[in-house]
């Protein structure tokens, strides 16, 4: 099929970027957090572990706590060490306790709105919106069965001996060590996002098995060490009357063999539990799930007063704690760009006054004269010694919050563990916006689990309330949705979600259906393109302002727009374009675009467009006055419901995946020869990428360190430069006169290197022990071999990191006003990043961040992948 090469949404030389005052529209995928607390509902669960003494083998039992994060009504089991699959098994149980106070319950047929439906995946702190449906108010409220508790007792250990003791304690350090690192969460990204990990079914459905698992492991890792037990000697020798028994050291390597013997099951297991839900038949899309158990949200802690003084035209001005915890979110912000928009100041000091009683209002009465200084100063003192934390207090508070990621982090769906994405409750603090927003320093209110809706299923115990005194809003069993709570939020009366994570099957779905049907348009986009532009020469005007906004759709890959309140962003879409928005070019045949888009982005685009589009925009433009929409008489409804006529499930917003994800492969595929390395190959990945961030409006302000960073990578090169220079030198091809000028340089280097080492040394390190440390080393790096063939391959190592750090320099100038990450989240089918990386030979991991690779586990596709 041949397309007109004007249709294609392929940038041209025309476009231009516009730059506006932003926050950066582009996040990255939530990475989660959680604070201090305990998990309830644990079982004892008995393990078995090989310890071996000098001349036999014993057997020792430990008695470890399961999962945390499990419900203690519905904990994952496997009958056989290779399932695939965690079985969902009831416990029965003696002691009930019941909840002190019982939510209101109810059963809902509908739901607000289902995260599937978006474009993208959703984010903890995005601006969520959805219109409650109407639900039978006469159900019954489904009666909950009592938490369990359920205890066993663990059988008491021998007394080991000294040299059993320190080797059990070897292995429940190494043991330690390997489930934390199954199940740690490791990301770059980017951005930001923001971010998720894998789905780690495996290593969690281990640790909450029931204590009757079959022990093979245990009787393999018994065998070995038995194996090399026989192979030990013993000697004997007589000192002043005495025999001393001295074995070899093969206990070492029995330790070690345990350990990697153990390393490799869990490996095994890992891999084989993995869940890979994208190759399972596909069911009934209106059924999300069909069982559903979680812990609920984590709410922030209340506030502790600080009692920093506040003054107001110099004098003190008592608050209490409500009234300080205010003033305390806006001292935070003094040094920032926020404080400097005239609605922030305005926002903030109306919310200010609100809290203030009759008295101090009589005496406040401009924001100018409100000093929060002192306040602000006792926050970056906070900081400070937030900063300096001993490592002991650092891993403490690591462990602490790994604990309530087991718990408040994973939910069980069809059981299966899934991640959490966001299962915090944001605190209260200054609502900032994005862009222009004309509430940014309204107050965001502190949310309480009254505010909160929990989703479960039906039969599963509903998580008790955090906050004494403050029940659930509502409990529901809605299964034909995929969240687990939400309530509203006060600045926009909007609603905020807690979703699974994006490596869920849940997101999973719906992110493979969602570029499922992008490819799907592939087929019928020239159909389609044909039928609008035939609308252009309509004599009705509805038809004549469809066929030409769906050209701007398609062609530009614009967003199709809402109408917004008047106490919202003024953000505009296609749909909701006014005559200020667009100007008209008759010589060039262009049209210059300039209005604020999502997230108060401007969107400032010149560009030639087809000659029949021109001709019927302007005839839809004339006689329209400033402030008059565009389209008026055409609405975003009108325009899906066409589409879904031309293709099922087609809609605006399949039109701007579509096109970014054809620009990539189209743009990848004109890769030449020129690019060998892999920082090359990346390099032009990115090229190819930024087309598609500019067809999709994702810019980003210039990083406000971006001089300082490229003027640390010219140093770089400077320095590599010199000391190839020298070993060039050595070799004669470079002459001495320039040795001269390297040493001044190498001499400024080494000042620095000593300079920041003894700013940075312990208290009870002497400067003259740091100093002599970085010489040593600083002159070891700077070693010249001997030899001719040594010399060209220490020139040739130079050369090649020179060349990574010009790379690495021009990636950074190119992309500094472009978000890149989005259009990876969002709008990108991954399987083509996927296909490309293996037809060149560039690792996917150097594309994707792990965040990425978890959301987008279906999409290994061998290097033929099309599009």
């Amino acid at each position: 099929m041949e397309i007109d090469s004007t249709d294609l949404p392929i940038t041209n030389g025309k476009r231009e970027l516009g730059l506006e005052e932003n926050n950066s529209s582009n996040k990255k995928l939530k990475s989660e957090n959680g604070n201090s607390s305990n998990g309830n509902g644990n079982k004892d669960v008995t393990m078995t572990t090989a310890s071996m003494n000098v001349s036999s083998t014993t057997t020792t039992t430990t008695t470890v706590k399961s999962e945390p994060g499990l419900p203690p009504t519905s904990s994952p089991t496997s009958t056989t060490p290779k399932k695939a699959s965690p079985i969902v098994k009831k416990e029965s149980t003696s002691t009930p306790t019941p909840p002190t106070r019982k939510p209101a319950v109810k059963k809902q047929e509908s739901s607000s709105e289902d995260s599937d439906s978006s474009d993208s995946s959703s984010d903890s702190s995005s601006e969520e919106s959805s219109s409650e449906d109407d639900s039978s108010e006469d159900e019954k409220p489904n009666k909950k069965r009592p938490a369990p508790s359920v205890s066993k007792a663990a059988p008491k250990k021998p007394a080991p001996s000294p040299a059993k003791k320190k080797l059990a304690a070897k292995k429940k350090v190494d043991s330690s060590s390997d489930s934390d690192s199954s199940s740690s969460d490791s990301d770059s990204s980017s951005d930001s996002d923001s971010d998720s990990s894998s789905d780690s079914s495996s290593s969690d459905s281990d640790s909450s098995s029931d204590s009757d698992k079959p022990k093979k492991p245990v009787t393999k890792v018994t065998k070995k060490a038995a194996a090399t037990k026989k192979t030990t000697t013993t000697t004997t020798t007589a000192a002043k009357g005495t025999s001393t028994k001295t074995t070899t050291t093969k206990t070492t390597t029995v330790k070690k063999e345990v350990k990697t013997e153990k390393k490799k099951k869990k490996g095994e297991e890992e891999e084989e539990e993995e869940y890979r839900w994208w190759e399972e038949e596909e069911g009934d899309d209106s059924i999300k799930w069909k069982t559903l158990s979680h812990h609920g949200p984590i709410f922030p802690p209340a506030y502790q007063p600080h009692g920093i003084k506040f003054l107001y035209d110099g004098k003190p001005l008592a608050l209490n704690p409500e009234q300080e915890e205010v003033a305390t979110f806006y001292a935070q912000y003094l040094e920032t760009d926020h404080v400097k928009k005239a609605d922030f100041r305005k926002n903030f000091f109306e919310e200010f006054l609100g809290v203030l009683d009759k008295n101090q209002k009589k005496i406040v009465k401009t924001l100018e004269k409100c000093d929060f200084s002192h306040i602000n100063e006792y926050l970056k003192n906070k900081k400070e010694v937030r900063k300096s934390r001993t490592k002991e207090e650092k891993d403490k508070e690591t462990k602490e919050k790994k604990v309530i990621q087991d718990k408040y982090g994973f939910a069980m769906v069809d059981g299966h563990k899934q991640k959490v994405g966001n299962y915090n409750i944001e605190p209260p603090g200054l609502f900032l916006g994005r862009g222009a927003h004309p509430k940014t320093g309204k107050m965001k209110s502190r949310i309480y689990p009254s505010d909160v809706t929990i989703n479960i299923g039906e039969d599963e115990e509903v998580p008790p309330s955090p906050i004494p005194g403050h029940d659930w809003k509502e409990v529901i069993h809605n299964n034909k949705v995929t969240w687990l709570a939400f309530w509203r939020e006060s600045v926009n009366g909007g609603f905020k979600y807690v979703w699974l994570a994006p490596s869920s099957k849940i997101k999973g779905i719906a992110d493979r259906k969602k570029f499922e049907t992008a490819r799907e348009l592939k087929n019928t986009i020239g159909k389609i393109r044909k039928a609008y532009k035939a609308n252009w020469t309509s004599d009705d005007n509805h038809t004549k302002q469809l066929g030409v906004a769906l050209y701007l759709i398609d062609f530009l890959a614009l967003r199709v727009g809402n109408e917004k309140g008047e106490d919202q962003a003024d953000t505009v879409g296609c749909c909701s374009l006014r005559i200020e928005h667009i100007k008209f070019d008759s010589k060039k045949q262009t049209i210059t675009l300039d209005f604020l888009g999502k997230d108060s982005m401007r969107y400032f685009n010149t560009v030639e467009i087809n000659p029949g589009a021109y001709k019927a925009l302007t005839e839809i433009a004339k006689g329209k006055k400033k402030g008059e929409a565009l389209f008026d008489d055409l609405t975003v409804t009108q325009l899906n419901n066409h589409l879904k006529k031309q293709m099922t499930g087609l809609s605006a917003k399949v039109f701007r995946t579509y096109n970014a994800s054809i620009t990539l492969q189209n743009e990848l595929a004109k890769m030449t020869d020129e690019y060998e390395t892999v920082e090359e190959k990346i390099l032009f990945y990115n090229r190819c990428n930024r087309e598609v961030a500019i067809l999709c409006n994702h810019q980003k302000a210039p990083p406000k360190n971006l001089a300082e960073v490229l003027g640390k990578i010219d140093d770089r090169i400077l320095e590599l430069n010199d000391l190839k220079d020298l070993c060039r030198i050595k070799l004669g091809k470079t002459p001495n006169s320039k040795q001269k000028d390297i040493k001044e340089r190498e001499e400024e280097r080494l000042k620095k290197l000593i300079a920041t080492a003894i700013e940075k040394k312990d208290k009870d390190t002497k400067d003259k022990d740091v100093s002599d440390d970085v010489k040593a080393s600083f002159n070891r790096s700077r070693s010249i071999p001997d030899g001719d063939d040594k010399l060209k391959k220490k020139i040739e190592k130079y050369e090649e990191q020179i060349k990574k750090l010009e790379i690495q320099k021009t990636g950074k100038d190119e992309l500094k006003t472009v978000a890149l990450g989005t259009s990876k989240i969002n709008y990108l089918d991954p399987r083509i990043t996927v296909a490309w990386c293996k037809k060149v030979g560039v690792p996917v991991e150097k594309i994707f961040s792990k965040s990425l690779r978890d959301k987008f586990p279906w999409s290994d596709v061998d290097s033929e992948y099309e599009f």
